[in-house]
């Protein structure tokens, strides 16, 4: 690759890998100065199909947001985030569809929530679930907070590398 600043040659001094994309910082041979690339998977055309039926392309950063909101103040990692995200567009990748709906979507992201941290799940289920009434909310939260498979200190839904 060449160096952005001088177009000489450059060469590789870190890699750092995760399931989705490689960073790697490589240093200019010719003038020494560093920069960072990101070698990432290229999704299939995605198409969102929103709760109108309007349609647009898939955007990463509109469930990055999501989650950044519903997490806020929270003890989550951001690389927990960043799994999330991964495993998401993972799921989407591997579908044979080329149209996914806000709903599967949102429904994936509840998943892994109600898994990770209940408050967050709650702000994140409370703008995106289809809640009829309070006494709705609080049945589902009830459902969720009784299952015995659900431990706030339990974070299996990531290996330690992210946690």
């Amino acid at each position: 690759m060449e160096c952005p600043y001088c177009n000489n040659k450059t060469k590789i001094i870190a890699t750092e890998e995760n399931n989705q994309s490689n960073y790697k910082i490589r240093l200019c041979v010719n003038c020494s100065r560093k920069y960072n690339t990101i070698e990432k998977i290229l999704l299939k055309d995605i198409t969102i199909v929103k709760r109108d039926n309007r349609r647009e392309a898939f955007d990463e950063k509109k469930i990055k947001q999501s989650l950044k909101i519903a997490t806020s103040k929270r003890p989550i990692p951001i690389m927990s985030i960043e799994a999330i995200i991964d495993d998401i567009i993972k799921s989407i990748n591997n579908s044979d569809n080329t149209e996914i709906s806000t709903k599967i979507i949102s429904q994936m992201v509840i998943s892994h929530l109600s898994r990770l941290d209940l408050i967050s799940y709650v702000r994140y289920a409370s703008t995106y679930q289809d809640f009829i009434s309070l006494d709705h909310m609080t049945q589902e939260l009830n459902k969720l907070s009784m299952s015995s498979s659900h431990n706030y200190r339990q974070q299996e839904l990531f290996s330690e590398k992210f946690l």
